[in-house]
């Protein structure tokens, strides 16, 4: 069986060709994807002028800004007895920065992931609250207990721009986040109350 569907994923909303066969008891998923293609991809954001670069495959026409020329991703999934025993993964990046076509790379990527062991019986309930697989770093529901940290990286965050922007600013600014970060709810809440 094969085809072509659209699949929403870490890359965007891409099209995709896939094709499924059994080998034995073993379904196998291949897919391929021009990432290139991709609706709501990252977006480049270059400091120079860039110039228009031919793009053949390009789903923009015949040209396009990015000198990203190619990017190509190749996935390979096995599936036995409903259990994803194994899964291979290819990216094949190609980047030409000028209009020099010797001047380039070729970035490859690859991974893989296989099922190591499995055994009978019930899944032991680890988890207190769902977590969803887009990019949600881990994070202890109860928090650190930290109000006067937060006051305190707030404060200094804020004397670091007031009146102007000191060239600490940044670096205070990016300890307020990792405090907040560990924070619980009470006290982040606690910390923005008191600064209003």
């Amino acid at each position: 069986d094969s085809g072509s569907a659209y699949e929403n994923d870490i890359f965007g909303i891409c099209p995709t060709d896939f094709s499924i066969y059994h080998q034995g008891s073993k379904m196998i998923i291949q897919k391929t994807k021009n990432l290139n293609r991709c609706a709501l991809r990252e977006d480049f954001n270059f400091p120079f002028p860039t110039t228009p670069y031919q793009a053949v495959q390009s789903s923009f026409g015949t040209s396009q800004s990015s000198p990203l020329l190619d990017s190509q991703l190749r996935v390979s999934q096995e599936i036995e007895n409903g259990v994803l025993t194994r899964a291979e993964g290819s990216e094949i990046y190609n980047y030409r920065p000028l209009m020099s076509p010797q001047s380039g790379a070729t970035v490859n990527v690859h991974y893989s992931l296989t099922l190591e062991s499995s055994s009978p019986g019930s899944i032991p309930a680890y988890v207190n609250s769902p977590k969803g697989i887009f990019y949600k770093a881990a994070h202890d529901p109860n928090g650190i207990k930290n109000r006067g940290s937060i006051a305190a990286a707030l404060q200094k965050a804020v004397d670091a721009i007031d009146p102007v922007a000191t060239p600490e600013a940044a670096k205070e600014f990016a300890k307020l986040v990792r405090f907040i970060e560990q924070g619980n709810k009470a006290d982040i809440l606690a910390a923005y109350t008191a600064a209003q």
